[in-house]
């Protein structure tokens, strides 16, 4: 070959390709097995269970936060019916302790609903004669120990050997008064652990052998996808960009397998969820450009519609809800009126919230009457406003 010729171009020929990107949510296994290295028993296989129902709250759906929100409210009730009398209100003063307990049972009434649990620091005094002081502790924050009767606490699981974690061991509550005769033979952490000690109320339930089990776990898929629904809404006002779209990337040489599997990712990183629920890539030679194409939607738009009513109803559902306007939440053709709500009020009082009162009254009274007190702790019941009338 005349070295003045030149070598004709290589053109790198692959098949053009076609492929369905699924990003969908994962739901954790809510799995419960001993970490020997750690001496717990692990919140899921990431030891991050209690972190994934927490976002349901905090990053979910709007629905489920608002009614997890509102019943929390209606739980803690307008604090203590009998906070003048002198003695029980020092008791609920609790000077000593991380908040009143007024305060306290409204993040006990939120531990409740979303972990179907709440945890209780209790400190005595020194000769331990008496509860000292009551501290709140997030159940994400604690797990049950291998060794029985011990529960372990740390401000962060995913690095509990840090300093910072202040990763600690307490022994599980007894309510018993007086210290063991050998007391001061013992060291700074075996002496800490007589004095402060850790109740652990779970609602017992199929799968509660260890920890809380979320009442909405049946619906968690639910909960998720309306989550969806309402990134997919977004979105489609945001760029118009969403589910049923057919990208083919053209292009004089195709790229090769790694770097069309760069491609992918980087536009998964770029369009997750519902943002790009459904969406076909092919590469392709030619000489034009990249080309987006909408799908035929098949009446994807009702089914959208569809999907998101139906995720909404189990919501309510498995929420138990009477009447959604209870938890802020209006339903096309409902009007609700002031009587009405006093009335779903008092069917979701008497239904629901009573015995998520009782619990924490239980726990509470016990406490209180370790330390002598002999009148009981009772929350108010929540209070509907009604709405102005107009004129």
């Amino acid at each position: 070959m005349n070295k003045s010729q030149k070598k004709p171009t290589e053109v790198r020929r692959v098949a053009m390709e076609s492929v369905s990107l699924d990003f969908s949510d994962s739901i954790p296994a809510m799995s419960f097995k001993e970490d020997k290295r750690l001496g717990i028993i692990k919140a899921g296989d990431d030891n991050a269970y209690f972190d994934f129902l927490e976002e349901l709250v905090t990053d979910g759906s709007g629905k489920h936060s608002a009614i997890i929100s509102k019943k929390t409210k209606m739980i803690a009730g307008n604090g203590f019916q009998n906070d003048r009398n002198g003695v029980l209100k020092d008791f609920i003063r609790n000077s000593n302790g991380n908040g009143t307990l007024t305060n306290i049972a409204k993040l006990v009434a939120m531990d409740l609903e979303v972990f179907n649990a709440f945890a209780l620091i209790v400190r005595w005094n020194n000769d331990k004669t008496y509860i000292s002081a009551i501290d709140h502790k997030s159940v994400k924050e604690v797990r049950k120990g291998i060794q029985e009767g011990v529960w372990k606490v740390s401000d962060d699981w995913k690095n509990p050997n840090k300093p910072e974690s202040n990763t600690r061991s307490y022994r599980e509550f007894t309510g018993k008064k007086g210290l063991p005769a050998d007391f001061e033979s013992l060291n700074d952490e075996e002496k800490e652990m007589q004095l402060v000690e850790v109740i652990y109320y779970k609602v017992a339930g199929i799968g509660s052998k260890h920890y809380g089990v979320p009442y909405y776990k049946p619906s968690i898929d639910w909960i998720l996808t309306d989550k969806e629904c309402g990134k997919y809404s977004f979105n489609n006002v945001n760029n118009n960009f969403v589910g049923g779209y057919h990208i083919d990337f053209i292009s004089e040489v195709l790229p090769t397998n790694d770097e069309r599997r760069d491609i992918k990712q980087k536009f998964k990183k770029e369009y997750t969820g519902a943002e790009a629920e459904k969406v076909i890539m092919t590469f392709s030679e030619a000489g034009s450009k990249t080309q987006i194409t909408p799908l035929p939607t098949n009446g994807s738009e009702d089914a959208f519609m569809n999907t998101e009513m139906r995720a909404q109803e189990n919501i309510f559902i498995i929420h138990e809800v009477v009447n959604p306007l209870l938890f802020g939440i209006r339903v096309p053709g409902q009007l609700g009126g002031g009587d009405e709500l006093e009335e779903s009020l008092s069917i979701f009082q008497s239904t629901y919230i009573d015995s998520k009162q009782e619990i924490i009254e239980d726990v509470l009274n016990m406490l209180a009457r370790i330390n002598g007190l002999v009148e009981e702790l009772k929350l108010k019941p929540y209070v509907v406003t009604k709405p102005k009338q107009s004129i």
